[in-house]
């Protein structure tokens, strides 16, 4: 379908919980299940919105979180996914702790890429960051990799880092057959903006994509207030209005936690 700046829009981005095994520091720290505003959706809920997504013409799914390898049903959610034969491209995006356990199931299922969240090889950096064990995300790593998926490695990238990190990453991503994309460290806080160093966010003007929360509520934008709440009005047309109502450019939020937004 095409919003109303004639952008195709056929990209959903599915985010499957807010819990999450780490708590990186640009995700505002761990979310608590207080925080929690509605229960995470069942595996039949999450049947209903692909199949209405793909009717609609949605094409390329990503599952996202929070932590998406947190949720047990995972491979049966791939699996879902894959068995409906309404989209061509099924990708997740983890941080790579539980990947080892689930890397083959979900190649079975019918995933048809992942993406890894690694900000630095160095171990007392990255439990800096994610307060977790890198050797845990390497294992993962090393489990996917003769699977015969296309691995990215996301990289965020703050002031701080030094050009020759980012070549260390370069490096170990051209060693291990991966695809580095570099992140711009962001703040939702602030209104969006683009730089040619950066592989993403992408730019607004090439913008493809809609995001299911883990609530279920659906949002036109990552850069947006606007949210469709789908148990008043259903998530066809839950979908049809956050297309229409996807806007030229992202703002910036008041609401600010990319682990409830869903990253």
């Amino acid at each position: 379908m095409l919003d109303s700046y004639n952008r195709n829009i056929y990209y959903l981005r599915l985010s499957l919980t807010q819990r999450c095994n780490l708590s990186c520091i640009y995700c505002d720290g761990s979310i608590s299940e207080n925080d929690f505003s509605k229960p995470e959706l069942s595996l039949d809920s999450i049947k209903d919105i692909l199949n209405e997504a793909g009717a609609l013409g949605f094409k390329k799914l990503r599952l996202t979180g929070g932590e998406p390898l947190v949720r047990e049903d995972i491979v049966d959610i791939v699996k879902v996914a894959a068995e409906s034969k309404m989209f061509e491209h099924i990708g997740i995006t983890t941080n790579g702790v539980n990947l080892a356990k689930y890397a083959v199931d979900l190649k079975n299922a019918g995933l048809s890429s992942i993406n890894i969240s690694l900000d630095t090889l160095d171990r007392d950096e990255f439990r800096a960051i994610t307060n977790g064990n890198i050797d845990d995300v390497l294992a993962g790593i090393e489990a996917v990799k003769d699977l015969g998926l296309p691995i990215k490695i996301n990289m965020v990238i703050f002031e701080t880092n030094s050009e020759q990190e980012v070549e260390l990453m370069k490096e170990f991503c051209d060693n291990n057959n991966l695809v580095l994309q570099k992140i711009r460290h962001f703040n939702l806080s602030e209104k969006k903006h683009h730089s040619q160093q950066f592989d993403r966010p992408p730019r607004c003007s090439a913008c493809n994509r809609i995001r299911v929360l883990a609530d279920g509520s659906v949002r036109p934008c990552l850069h947006s207030e606007y949210s469709i709440d789908p148990s008043k009005i259903g998530i066809r047309a839950a979908l049809i209005e956050a297309i229409s109502a996807k806007p030229l450019e992202g703002g910036a939020l008041a609401e600010h936690q990319i682990g409830k937004i869903g990253g």
